[in-house]
């Protein structure tokens, strides 16, 4: 009996002190959790962006980050924009169109896949919103459709230089079907002068189109392809014939041109040439008519 009693006594002895030192293994495990810089990406988004490259106007756009410091201490952080196509220089690119961005952190901290860095303090308990603004360029006429960039934000705890948070998310960047034309080498006024009618007379207008994809040129005459008298619309007026690549008319009805595929960074060069031909029998004055030339997607 004296033998089964001390077996118990040193039973009921030991399992205290089990339990006091499990508990205390536990304390310190979770102690640091809720300590020091504890963070975490919320929120990564970008708007998606429609690109029109022959128009300079962009709508100013934004990357927003938000990060969230759950622990008890402020705590400073880098959070930065990644591609895993992105250069040294801090530029990434899809089919033609190139992404960066506006005011990114010191060129020192610019490396591999690394697209834009930003710094930023964060107290404890709080979230903060970081915002970078793309920049979207090309070195080409980019063909018209969509170009999506993958990203991850990341954050970086500056105490330890090591990354603690991620989350991925597109950029779409939408190349809208777009034309731009320009007269080269025409006076300010966008005249051409056909000079001494009786003899008749032959003018040029030199073009440059741009065009991302097919396009349609279509020319049109204000008066169907007749140069009338500017003083008086009921004088007989003056026909005349254009003549652009191999083709001629009267501009009677519209002129229409397609080309099936986009052109190069300088453009294709156009020329339209007006022509009349000898009327002597014409009152004195000035003949007039206006040209459209317009360009056009399809």
């Amino acid at each position: 009996m004296k033998v089964k009693k001390h077996m118990s006594t040193l039973a009921t002895s030991r399992f205290p002190e089990r339990a006091a030192a499990l508990l205390a293994t536990m304390i310190l495990v979770v102690a640091p959790a809720s300590a020091g810089c504890d963070l975490s990406i919320e929120r990564a988004e970008a708007p998606a962006i429609t690109l029109d490259p022959f128009d300079a106007r962009v709508r100013p756009s934004f990357v927003t980050v938000e990060v969230s410091n759950r622990g008890e201490e402020s705590c400073l952080a880098s959070v930065a924009l990644r591609d895993t196509l992105a250069g040294n220089a801090g530029a990434s690119s899809r089919d033609g169109v190139q992404l960066e961005f506006y005011g990114r952190a010191r060129a020192g901290r610019i490396a591999t896949g690394v697209l834009v860095v930003e710094e930023m303090l964060i107290g404890a308990g709080e979230t903060k919103e970081v915002r970078f603004a793309p920049q979207i360029g090309f070195t080409q006429v980019p063909k018209r459709g969509e170009r999506r960039f993958e990203l991850t934000a990341e954050v970086v705890a500056s105490e330890s230089n090591t990354p603690v948070s991620f989350s991925d998310f597109d950029l779409n960047v939408f190349v809208a079907p777009a034309t731009s034309i320009v007269l080269a080498g025409m006076s300010a006024d966008r005249t051409l002068n056909l000079g001494d009618l009786r003899a008749g007379g032959a003018a040029t207008a030199n073009f440059y189109v741009q065009s991302n994809g097919p396009y349609r040129v279509a020319v049109r005459s204000e008066t169907q392809g007749l140069l009338q008298h500017a003083e008086d619309r009921n004088l007989k007026g003056v026909r005349y014939q254009v003549t652009t690549g191999n083709q001629t008319t009267s501009l009677a009805r519209p002129l229409f041109i397609f080309k099936n595929e986009a052109t190069t960074v300088l453009g294709d060069r156009m020329s339209l040439m007006v022509r009349t031909e000898p009327n002597p029998l014409l009152f004195a004055g000035v003949y007039k008519d206006v040209i459209e030339v317009e360009v056009t997607p399809y």
